[in-house]
């Protein structure tokens, strides 16, 4: 009923705003142009360790949006605002906490190799985070779109 193609395309999704996460260091604010000289960009290990902590941040909290959105394939993920749904309130949570922790606290960012990460870097991350359940409710849309314009 559609369950690879969805896997296949959400787990695309998610691995290509990942990558721009990893890449956004040496790219927009080192002006690497070709792989080479993100290589050379790379070559700076604190560099390389924060676009590390930034693509494992946007991996980590990308599936936690994401969770919402494959709560129901056919609905908006405001239905998940209803008692019957608080355990995906209860892991989002503690999947953030969990997130944020491996960040901030310095024992856990030097057992996971990150780097804390400042306000303005977590928003970022945050709302690039956002794609796969903002791709699910534009999905979800358009299929509602779709439904009443042929029923007309």
């Amino acid at each position: 009923k559609g369950g690879y193609f969805v896997t296949i395309f959400y787990g695309t999704i998610i691995a290509i705003i990942t990558t721009l996460a990893f890449l956004y260091l040496p790219v927009v604010v080192h002006g690497a142009r070709s792989i080479a000289d993100i290589n050379a960009v790379f070559q700076n290990e604190a560099i390389f360790v924060h676009a590390k902590t930034f693509a494992f941040t946007t991996l980590g909290v990308s599936q936690l949006f994401h969770m919402f959105g494959m709560s129901n394939l056919n609905r908006t993920f405001f239905k998940a605002f209803n008692r019957q749904k608080w355990f995906l309130w209860v892991a989002f949570g503690l999947g953030f906490l969990l997130q944020v922790s491996v960040t901030e606290i310095h024992f856990l960012t030097l057992a996971f190799g990150t780097i804390e990460l400042s306000f303005m870097e977590w928003l970022g991350l945050a709302l690039l985070s956002t794609t796969p359940l903002v791709i699910h409710e534009l999905w979800v849309l358009i299929r509602f779109i779709r439904a009443k314009v042929s029923k007309e």
